[in-house]
């Protein structure tokens, strides 16, 4: 007999809007101090909601095509600012080596 406890337990995760992403985004490039960890924190963060939302999904949230460019923009923004803080560690490190 299987019980709930031998079923795996699946974990949900909601991840912030891509529109609170992009706020926080700003946000963080206003901020004169800000720590490496939050930095790290806040690009784990867009990458997941990357990995879990596809842009044509946002998209249909949007009428009319400014909104759509509007809203493609932000969703680069965030695609940016994943790939941004390791494309630049990965330079530092090269340029160290």
């Amino acid at each position: 007999m299987t019980t709930a406890a031998d079923k795996p337990k699946q974990k949900f995760q909601i991840y912030p809007s891509i529109d609170s992403l992009v706020t926080s985004i700003k946000d963080l490039s206003v901020k004169k101090k800000v720590s490496a960890d939050q930095i790290e924190s806040l690009r784990e963060l867009c990458i997941k909601k990357l990995r879990s939302y596809r842009m044509d999904e946002y998209l249909k949230r949007y009428t009319t095509e400014a909104d759509k460019l509007q809203a493609r923009n932000r969703w680069a923004m965030v695609i940016e600012f994943a790939n941004r803080s390791r494309l630049g560690a990965t330079t530092a490190t090269a340029a160290a080596g």
